[in-house]
C-alpha cells in the first residue's frame, strides 16, 4: 500500500492519517451510486468491504501511534473477517532524548542561510505593487463580486501576485483540488482558484527564464514561505504581533507575495521551516528591502520587535539580491490573462 499511498509514518506526522482515512472512505450511498473510489489502491472484490478493511487497519495503526490499546471491531463490522478478539497490550515505549541545537548552534545556521538566501530585486518587486495599484479598484470590486473579501488579498501597498489565490488546505480541499472529491455547494471560501505550490513561483520563473514556472526550479535549491499563509497550523499568534486580535482576516495574500518568499539551498530549507529564530531574521530581512515601497504583510499583524540585538539581521552578512526587471512585461501579461480568466468564471 506504501507503494502507492505514501508512507505511513509520514502521513500521521503530517495529520495523524486524517487524509488517508478520507481518502480510504467509501460509504454505501458511494456503493449505491456506484461512485468510483478516491484512493488508487487496486481492491479484488466488494470496494466497499475492501476500503472498509484498509481503512480500520489505519486506524489501529494510529491509534498504536498515540499509545492506545487496538480498539476491538463489532461482528456487524464488514471486516469481521479480520477482527481483533481481544485486546493486545503493548508496552509503551518512548523515543530517546536527543541533544538539540543551542542557540549558538542556531546563530551559526543563520549565518550560513543569510549567505545564501536568494532574494528578488527590489526594483522587481515594487514594479508588481505599482501594478497592483494600477489594476486595484477593478480587482477589489470582482474580489466582492466573487464573495471574497478583498483585503485578504489587497491591502494597502500590497505585494500580492495574484490575488485570491491560495494553497489548498487541508485534506477536503487537497482532495478536491485533485479532482478526488467535490467540495459542498462546489465552493472553496475566500478563494477564486486554490494552488499546489506553483504560482508563488511563476514571477521568479519569467524573471529568469522569461515562461511560466515549469515545475522544476533552479537546481539545489527550494523555495521557502517566510510567513504562514494557511489556517492550518498557523504560527501567527506566536511569531508576530497581533494589531487586532479581534481581527480574524485570513492571510492567503501572503502566498504569492514574492517579499513573502526566498530561495534557499535545498540542504538548508529546513530550518526556515521548524525554527522561528531563522523564519524572523529572514522576514526582517525582507521587510528591509521592500518595505519602503510596499507592506510586506496584512495591516493586522506586525513584526515583533527584537528583544536581543545579537539577532538583528543587520549582524548577519547577506549574499545579493537577484534578478533583473526586464521580462517584468512579460509575467505581468501573464497574470493579467490568468486574473481575467479566473474573475470572468463564477466561483468556485
Amino acid at each position: 500500500m506504501e507503494d502507492q499511498m505514501g508512507d505511513l509514518d509520514q502521513h500521521y506526522n503530517s495529520d495523524e492519517c486524517n487524509g488517508l482515512i478520507e481518502k480510504l472512505t467509501y460509504t454505501k450511498k458511494d456503493q449505491r451510486n456506484n461512485t468510483p473510489k478516491r484512493h488508487p489502491l487496486k481492491i479484488d472484490g466488494d470496494i466497499y468491504t475492501g476500503s472498509a478493511t484498509l481503512k480500520q487497519a489505519i486506524k489501529l495503526y494510529v491509534e498504536f501511534r498515540k499509545g492506545k490499546e487496538p480498539t476491538q471491531v463489532s461482528e456487524n463490522n464488514p471486516i469481521a473477517s479480520n477482527r481483533i478478539s481481544h485486546k493486545v497490550k503493548r508496552p509503551k515505549q518512548d523515543w530517546p532524548e536527543w541533544s538539540r541545537p543551542s542557540n549558538d548552534d542556531l546563530y551559526d545556521l543563520v549565518k550560513l542561510n543569510a549567505r545564501f538566501a536568494k532574494f528578488l530585486h527590489p526594483d522587481i518587486v515594487k514594479v508588481l505593487v505599482e501594478d497592483n495599484n494600477k489594476n486595484w479598484t477593478v480587482w477589489r470590486a470582482n474580489l466582492r463580486l466573487h464573495n471574497i473579501n478583498p483585503n485578504i488579498y489587497l491591502w494597502h501597498k500590497s505585494p500580492c501576485a495574484f490575488p485570491g489565490i491560495r494553497r489548498h488546505s487541508g485534506g477536503k480541499e487537497i482532495a478536491y483540488f485533485r479532482k478526488h472529491t467535490e467540495i459542498e455547494d462546489g465552493l472553496v471560501p475566500d478563494a477564486l482558484q486554490l494552488d499546489d505550490n506553483d504560482y508563488p513561483k511563476h514571477l521568479w520563473s519569467f524573471v529568469f527564464r522569461g515562461k511560466p514556472f515549469p515545475k522544476h526550479g533552479p537546481r539545489g535549491y527550494a523555495m521557502a514561505h517566510l510567513a504562514d499563509h494557511k489556517d492550518y497550523k498557523n504560527r501567527m499568534y506566536q511569531e508576530f504581533e497581533m494589531v487586532d486580535i479581534e481581527d480574524n482576516t485570513p492571510i492567503y495574500g501572503l502566498y504569492t507575495a514574492p517579499t513573502n518568499t526566498v530561495f534557499l539551498p535545498a540542504s538548508l530549507i529546513r530550518p526556515s521551516d521548524f525554527s522561528p529564530i531563522v523564519r524572523k531574521i529572514l522576514i526582517e530581512k525582507a521587510n528591509d528591502l521592500y518595505g519602503d515601497f510596499c507592506n510586506i504583510l496584512p495591516p493586522n499583524i506586525k513584526i515583533k520587535e527584537d528583544t536581543s540585538s545579537k539577532w538583528h539581521y543587520s549582524n548577519f552578512e547577506w549574499g545579493n539580491t537577484v534578478g533583473e526587471v526586464k521580462n517584468l512585461e512579460l509575467f505581468l501579461e501573464f497574470r493579467r490573462k490568468k486574473m481575467m480568466t479566473f474573475l470572468k468564471n463564477p466561483p468556485l
